[in-house]
């Protein structure tokens, strides 16, 4: 272990003592490695947890599956980002703490508990422990120069409706904005415009295009090549997708052009969440704008009539 990672992890489990949290109990808690993760990752931090005690857990519901998901675990692997440890002492303590929180019975996620356990810590040692960190903020409270040019490699920026703090993901999930809020205060998330990429990606036009399947369901998705990707499809290639492969294609409906990657993501983005009957409606009108008016601008997307 690192010399200053172990000094300021010990620092932590001292602290903790001093509010009745022993997390040296392996009875309660379990045995915790803490070290610098291999990889430069983009994350403060993470908690591994591995060897679940198998009379702890509880089902959660996805769908129509039932998922066990284990409460309690016998080993923990924290790994601490190595920028992090460039930061300010305090904050690297304070991504500890984060992760040592996640090693606590029912905390392996950001619920009730792992709030509970964060608040208790925030008012009685002065952490700011919270779901996401701010890495601006950290960088300049550490007297770091920040370089934003770095988020370019981000293909979605969400924005907080109340406090406007900006988040900046590589991926996103399908219910991402439902599901999340926001770290500092809870507030609701949007999608915004994102960054431009390079001139280069700039340059190329990308396709997003519907597909109907036999069974009357509809595949939104993203291409360079139309007539390529519906061989892919239709041939179910090792490169055609998932849902095409397990639901067989019958008929390319409906195609838009648009300048780049990101414009194109978007206009995926937002037709896969919309409902059934109004994809449909977007395929007959060519209507883009009576679902996605506030979320898209239509002027950047063009129709293409003729399709293979």
């Amino acid at each position: 272990m690192d010399e200053k990672l172990k000094r300021l992890y010990e620092e932590c489990v001292k602290e903790l003592k001093t509010i009745n949290i022993d997390i040296s109990d392996k009875s309660k808690i379990g045995d915790i490695n803490i070290k610098i993760a291999n990889r430069n990752s983009k994350r403060y931090g993470c908690c591994k947890q591995i060897e679940p005690d198998k009379q702890y857990y509880h089902f959660i519901k996805r769908g129509y599956r039932k998922i066990k998901v284990y409460d309690k675990f016998f080993k923990h692997d924290i790994e601490i980002c190595k920028w992090v440890m460039e930061l300010d002492d305090k904050i690297i303590k304070n991504t500890i703490m984060h992760e040592i929180i996640h090693c606590m019975p029912n905390c392996n996620n950001h619920g009730k508990e792992f709030k509970l356990y964060a608040n208790y810590i925030n008012n009685n040692l002065g952490y700011d422990i919270k779901r996401l960190g701010n890495k601006e903020e950290d960088y300049k409270k550490s007297n770091i120069e920040y370089d934003s040019k770095e988020n370019l490699s981000y293909k979605y920026k969400i924005k907080c409706k109340e406090c406007g703090l900006i988040y900046y993901r590589k991926r996103l999930k399908k219910n991402f904005l439902k599901n999340y809020r926001c770290g500092k205060c809870n507030g609701k998330l949007e999608l915004i415009e994102n960054y431009e990429e390079p001139e280069k990606t700039i340059s190329k036009p990308y396709y997003t295009y519907m597909l109907r399947c036999q069974d009357n369901s509809i595949y939104t998705g993203i291409t360079t090549d139309i007539k390529r990707r519906m061989s892919e499809h239709f041939g179910k290639t090792d490169k055609c997708a998932k849902y095409t492969f397990n639901h067989d294609p019958k008929k390319l409906e409906g195609v838009w052009k648009s300048d780049n990657r990101i414009l194109a993501s978007k206009l995926e983005f937002h037709i896969k969440h919309l409902r059934k009957n109004q994809k449909e409606e977007i395929l007959l009108k060519n209507n883009l704008s009576k679902f996605l008016k506030d979320k898209i601008d239509e002027n950047k997307y063009t129709r293409i009539e003729k399709i293979v």
